[in-house]
């Protein structure tokens, strides 16, 4: 609640507490005048204004308190709602430079993992020999998790994402949620971050070092 809406409130408060003396005052006047006039006053409306105008010169204060107490009860009443509104306006010009806000924030765009293509074998020459069979390809091993990349930061890896692709990056950092990389490009390389969840793990292109 504002400081207006606080005032205002008290105001009216006074004031109806100023208008109900002065209500209780005209009718003990009017019973003290005459039984007649007290229930006239108490039962017929408006009757306590001829009352009042009526026996001016007696009831001169009580319609002067009256008077202060309708005029209080006004100016509490314009107070509380010119308060109430100016506190609204606030409220949605803040509501809107927040939406206006979020709005115009960009969002980031990751570059795409661009999938190695996987190098063609060289057909061998025919010989009058025969030849051994072909050794299989060894199979790829597991990708590490992430969790242990802090032992591999600086050092080449293959990143696997989560749709299969693999490349050949430099692991920058790994925070809770990006991989920061860097990939070779010409003489120098490009580094840029990877969300954490399209990432499923990587494989290490040579062994780190012993710890000193």
């Amino acid at each position: 609640m504002s400081l207006g809406m606080i005032i205002g409130t008290i105001v009216i408060f006074v004031a109806s507490l100023a208008v109900m003396v002065a209500g209780i005052v005209t009718l003990v006047l009017a019973f003290r005048q005459s039984l007649g006039w007290g229930l006239l006053v108490l039962f017929v409306p408006f009757a306590n204004l001829y009352f009042l105008f009526r026996l001016w010169p007696e009831t001169k204060r009580v319609v002067q308190v009256m008077l202060v107490g309708l005029g209080g009860l006004l100016l509490g009443l314009v107070v509380l709602l010119t308060s109430a509104a100016i506190t609204g306006s606030r409220q949605k010009a803040g509501q809107s430079a927040a939406a206006g806000g979020r709005s115009s924030t960009p969002e980031a765009v990751w570059p795409p993992v661009v999938a190695q293509p996987a190098p063609t074998p060289t057909p061998l020459p025919e010989l009058p020999i025969e030849l051994p069979e072909p050794t299989p390809k060894p199979t790829l091993s597991r990708p590490l998790p992430l969790s242990q990349a802090d032992d591999y930061l600086g050092l080449m890896v293959e990143l696997v994402t989560r749709d299969g692709a693999t490349s050949r990056v430099v692991l920058s950092e790994v925070t809770a949620t990006h991989v920061r990389v860097a990939e070779p490009y010409g003489g120098g390389g490009i580094t840029y971050s990877i969300p954490r969840e399209k990432v499923v793990g990587f494989r290490p292109l040579r062994p780190r070092s012993p710890a000193r």
